[in-house]
């Protein structure tokens, strides 16, 4: 069974995971993240 994602409340949450420890969130959802804060990676972008 694969991670599912229920929105901005689980966005918040990896956020502060990746702040607390100093990591960039690699992510497709590039919207959700960028208001929190956080280094974002598209991971798709230029695919």
């Amino acid at each position: 069974m694969g991670l599912r994602y229920g929105g901005q409340r689980d966005a918040t949450t990896v956020a502060t995971s990746a702040l607390v420890r100093g990591a960039t969130v690699a992510t497709r959802n590039v919207r959700d993240f960028e208001p929190l804060g956080v280094e974002v990676v598209d991971s798709w972008a230029g695919a």
